[in-house]
C-alpha cells in the first residue's frame, strides 16, 4: 500500500468527532482524545500553502480552546512542501512531538513467531468496555472517557476489541479495525505489572488471525519511535517501516494539552 492509502485507512479506523476539509488538508477535532483526531492533517500530495495551513489551524484550535497541532509526514521521497512546512512551524515556536513510525505487514502468510502460553485469558469486548479497560491498563485519568467512547462509536469499519485479564483485572488490550482488505491495529497496551510476559504478543497474534480470516491482505500500525520494545516486538511479527511522521504543537492562549 502507498502512503495515501494508509493515511486514508487511518482516518477511517480512527475517526474524529468533527472534520473540516480545507483546500490543503483536514482539520480534525475530538475533544482532545489523541493527536490523531485533534490535528491538521495536510494533503499527502504536498499541494498546500504552508502559511495558509498554519493560519487556519491556529484559528480553528484557538476557538476550540486547545493547542494547535499539525501532522508532518516524513518519507524517503519527502515532498519539499512538507520540509518547508516543518521549518516554518519550528520558526513560529511549534514544538516537535511524538516522532512515529508507520509499520506495515502483508498478510499472505502466518507470522513465524512462536507464542508462549501465558495462563491469562483473552475476551472480545464491547467498544465501551474496551475504552474503560484500555484507560485502566494505561493508568490514564478517565477525564475524556465519554469523548473516547464517542470516537470509537463513529468507526465505520468492522471492529474487534480484545482485553486480556488475569483473575480480576484487565492486563492488556488491543483493537483491530477492518476496512475492505486493510487491517489497522490500535491500542496495544500492557499493564506495567505484566511487562515481559508476552501478553502483547498474544493480543497481536489474535488480531492478525482475525483479520486474515476475514480477508485482510495488509495490516498497519503506528508506534512512537522512542518505544523500542514495541518496535522490536512488531518487527518479530514481520512488520516493516513504511514511512514516519511527527506532530508540531503550539500552545494557544487558554489552550488545553492534547492527550497522547
Amino acid at each position: 500500500m502507498n502512503i495515501q492509502e494508509i493515511e486514508s485507512a487511518t482516518r477511517i479506523a480512527w475517526p474524529a468527532i468533527e472534520e473540516i476539509e480545507l483546500e490543503g488538508g483536514t482539520l480534525r477535532y475530538a475533544s482532545g482524545v489523541s493527536r490523531r483526531s485533534n490535528a491538521l492533517i495536510p494533503k499527502v500530495s504536498g499541494r498546500f500553502c504552508p502559511q495558509q495551513l498554519i493560519s487556519e489551524t491556529e484559528r480553528f484550535y484557538s476557538a476550540k480552546g486547545q493547542d494547535a497541532v499539525i501532522k508532518v509526514l516524513i518519507t524517503e521521497k519527502a515532498n519539499c512542501t512538507f520540509g518547508k512546512l516543518d521549518m516554518l512551524l519550528e520558526e513560529v515556536k511549534y514544538q516537535k512531538q511524538a516522532p512515529t513510525a508507520v509499520l506495515g505487514l502483508q498478510l499472505n502468510q502466518d507470522p513465524e513467531l512462536k507464542l508462549s502460553k501465558t495462563g491469562f485469558h483473552i475476551i472480545e469486548s464491547t467498544k465501551d468496555d474496551w475504552v474503560a479497560a484500555w484507560q485502566a491498563v494505561r493508568m490514564f485519568n478517565p477525564v475524556r472517557y465519554n469523548s473516547h467512547r464517542q470516537l470509537l462509536r463513529r468507526i465505520s469499519g468492522t471492529v474487534y476489541c480484545l482485553v486480556m485479564h488475569d483473575d480480576q483485572n484487565p492486563c492488556a488490550t488491543g483493537m483491530a479495525v477492518l476496512n475492505k482488505k486493510t487491517l489497522g491495529i490500535f491500542g496495544i497496551a500492557t499493564s506495567k505489572k505484566y511487562h515481559g510476559q508476552g501478553l502483547a504478543s498474544q493480543i497481536i497474534s489474535e488480531l492478525l488471525r482475525w483479520g486474515r480470516l476475514r480477508g485482510a491482505g495488509f495490516a498497519f500500525l503506528q508506534v512512537e519511535e522512542r518505544n523500542l520494545p514495541a518496535l522490536a516486538l512488531y518487527k518479530k511479527f514481520g512488520f516493516t517501516q513504511q514511512y514516519s511522521y511527527w506532530y508540531r504543537v503550539k500552545e494557544m492562549a487558554e489552550g488545553r494539552v492534547i492527550a497522547p
